[in-house]
C-alpha cells in the first residue's frame, strides 16, 4: 500500500504510545515531586493532630494589632465629647450659681411724633404751616392762581399749593411753600402788603433778619397806602433750595413798566424778603416785557 501523509501520521502516533508505556514512572520528574509533597503533608498532619503537645512548648505571641487610623481616632474623640456634653446638658441638674440672671426687657423708645420738640419751631426745610413743597424747578409757564386784591394790587394765591397758608381776618398773609413758585408768591405778597399801609408788620414778620432790617425798624417806617400798580410778569435770576432771586415786572398806576428786584430767603419755615445791604431795592424802569414771563391778575 502506498504511503500517504495520513498513514504516516497514524504510525507515528502508535510508536509514541508504545514507547511511553514501557518507561518506569519513577523516571518522570513530575511524579517524583508530587510524591515528596504528599509525604511532607502527611508528616505535618501527624505532628499537629496526633502527637501530644509538650509542656515546655509556648505558642508564639499573636501579632500586634495594626495601629489605629487617624480618622478613627478623631471620630472616637468627637463621639466622647458629644456624649459628655449630652450628660452635662440633659442629665446633671443646673447649678444655682450658674443660673443666668433675668435680662431686663427692652424699653420702647419714645416716638418722635408723640410730642412736639422744643418750642414748636419748624425743622429745617419744613413749612411753618405745613404746606408741602412743590416742584424744585422754576415755573417756566405762568402758575395757576386765584387773584385777590390787597389794597389796589391783585395778588396771586393758591392756599393748598404755593400759599399763602395763613391769612388773618384783616387780610395779612404769610406762609408759602418751600419751592421757587412759593418764593414768587411770597415776594409779590411782600410788595403788596408793604404798599398797603402795613410796613411795620411786613418788616417784622415777612422780612429776613439782617442789620438793614433792624435799622429800618429802629428809624421808624412810614406807611404807604398808594399801592404800586399791577403785576405784569416775572423773570428768575437765581434759584437755590433756600434762596431765590427774580425780577417782577410791574405796571405802575401811570401806565409805565418798572422792575422790582426781589431776593427771598427761606427762614423759620417761610420765605422772607432780603433787604439789600445798600438799603435800596434797585427799582428800575422797563421799556417792555422782553425776557419776562407774562403774568397778571388785572390788566
Amino acid at each position: 500500500m502506498a504511503s500517504t501523509p495520513l498513514s504516516r501520521l497514524s504510525r507515528r502516533t502508535h510508536e509514541d504510545d508504545d514507547g511511553a508505556t514501557g518507561r518506569s514512572p519513577w523516571r518522570r520528574p513530575g511524579f517524583v515531586v508530587s510524591a515528596v509533597v504528599l509525604a511532607l503533608l502527611a508528616l505535618l498532619a501527624v505532628v499537629l493532630f496526633v502527637l501530644p503537645p509538650s509542656d515546655d512548648y509556648t505558642p508564639p505571641p499573636p501579632p500586634p494589632p495594626p495601629p489605629p487610623r487617624p480618622g478613627f481616632v478623631v471620630s472616637a474623640v468627637v463621639l466622647a465629647l458629644l456624649a459628655l456634653l449630652a450628660v452635662v446638658l440633659f442629665v446633671l441638674p443646673p447649678s444655682d450659681e450658674d443660673t443666668a440672671a433675668p435680662q431686663p426687657s427692652p424699653q420702647p423708645s419714645p416716638s418722635a411724633s408723640t410730642e412736639p420738640e422744643g418750642d414748636g419751631e419748624p425743622v429745617a426745610g419744613e413749612s411753618v404751616c405745613g404746606l408741602a413743597p412743590g416742584s424744585p424747578g422754576i415755573p417756566v409757564e405762568a402758575p395757576t392762581a386765584q387773584w385777590q386784591l390787597v389794597g389796589t394790587t391783585a395778588v396771586p394765591t393758591d392756599p393748598d399749593g404755593a400759599g399763602p397758608g395763613v391769612t388773618t381776618d384783616d387780610g395779612f398773609a404769610s406762609c408759602f411753600s418751600h419751592d421757587p413758585t412759593g418764593a414768587l408768591f411770597a415776594g409779590i405778597n411782600w410788595w403788596a402788603q408793604g404798599f398797603n399801609g402795613r410796613s411795620v408788620e411786613v418788616y417784622e414778620e415777612l422780612t429776613a433778619e439782617s442789620p438793614e432790617r433792624d435799622a429800618a425798624l429802629e428809624q421808624g417806617l412810614t406807611d404807604n397806602v398808594q399801592g404800586f400798580g399791577q403785576i405784569a410778569g416775572y423773570r428768575f435770576i437765581e434759584s437755590e433750595e433756600d434762596r431765590v432771586v427774580y425780577e417782577l415786572a410791574v405796571r405802575t398806576p401811570n401806565g409805565s413798566l418798572a422792575s422790582l428786584p426781589t431776593a427771598m430767603r427761606w427762614e423759620d419755615g417761610d420765605w422772607k424778603f432780603v433787604i439789600p445791604s445798600t438799603g435800596n431795592p434797585g427799582i428800575g424802569a422797563l421799556t417792555d416785557l422782553a425776557g419776562f414771563t407774562p403774568w397778571s391778575g388785572l390788566s
